[in-house]
């Protein structure tokens, strides 16, 4: 018996409320509760909270003022700062911490633009409306997530030429699988570096006799080029948080409707452990 499959629609949500995924005219009606006025005027707060110090180093970097954070540490607490005494630099570093982690204590899983620009005051404004408008309409997609089998990905790696990085970000917004990334890492690298395997003698330290060794290695095509491997690796590496994710963030420019999606990758990909399955996968592909 067949199955007819999900239809593919977009739904909204709001990440400040932390409501479940709906229609368009659903999540509009949410936005006007009162219930979702005052969390949104609580997660400005939290926003301003956490962001102001960074903020007034900034302010005293470019004017020279160095009004910082006392006042406000004084009025907050009740407390009068004594330069100098340590309970009173105890009290303010507690309080500074506690306003940097307020954000995340109160709505956990707030999403930060890439940029926040906290030079002029309409700029921190501008910044502090924009993270709000991003939690307050996230996009989620109710599609299953697609599969790629070996085959198709040796005949992607075939034909590498005929594919544009659109191509992969459209299959990574779909399946954001290490392969994907790796796809894109050939894709970049393949006309100048290959994986070679290598074969030693060594004397086995125990048993003083000669075993046969086998072992792969990173190389450039180029033979006047005599890169190390460990170098090259480490090179590739670097490309997964720097040429790979910017392919991400110029398409949120294209795409701001994506936003949501698109920094999720971002973020993934800056992360250890995505990052060594996407070499792992790297290596797989070299092989194919």
């Amino acid at each position: 018996m067949e199955t007819t499959p999900t239809p593919t629609l977009t739904l909204y949500c709001c990440n400040i409320c932390k409501t479940k995924p709906d229609q368009l005219s659903h999540h509009k009606a949410h936005l006007t509760t009162q219930k979702h006025i005052f969390r949104k005027k609580c997660f400005e707060t939290c926003i301003n909270t956490s962001f102001m110090l960074n903020r007034e180093l900034i302010v005293k970097r470019i004017t020279g003022e160095d009004k910082t954070r006392i006042d406000q540490f004084e009025k907050d607490t009740g407390l009068k700062f004594i330069k100098g005494d340590r309970g009173s630099h105890d009290a303010i570093r507690d309080w500074t911490f506690a306003c940097i982690g307020l954000l995340n204590d109160e709505f956990p899983g707030n999403i930060i633009p890439l940029i926040m620009n906290f030079d002029t005051e309409d700029n921190y404004k501008n910044s502090v409306n924009r993270m709000i408008d991003i939690n307050e309409t996230l996009t989620v997609r109710n599609e299953e997530p697609e599969t790629v089998n070996n085959d198709e990905i040796k005949n992607i790696v075939q034909n590498i030429e005929n594919y544009d990085y659109d191509f992969f970000v459209n299959m990574a917004l779909k399946t954001p699988e290490a392969y994907v990334f790796a796809l894109i890492m050939y894709k970049q690298n393949y006309q100048t570096i290959y994986l070679k395997h290598i074969e030693r003698n060594i004397i086995h330290q125990k048993s003083n006799r000669p075993m046969r060794f086998k072992d792969k290695a990173w190389a450039y095509k180029d033979i006047n080029n005599n890169g190390d491997s460990n170098e090259i690796a480490s090179n590739l590496r670097k490309t997964i948080s720097t040429s790979v994710s910017d392919i991400f963030t110029q398409k949120i420019e294209e795409s701001p409707s994506e936003y949501h999606e698109l920094s999720v990758i971002i973020h993934k990909l800056r992360t250890t452990m995505f990052k060594n399955d996407i070499m792992r996968k790297l290596e797989h592909l070299f092989r194919l």
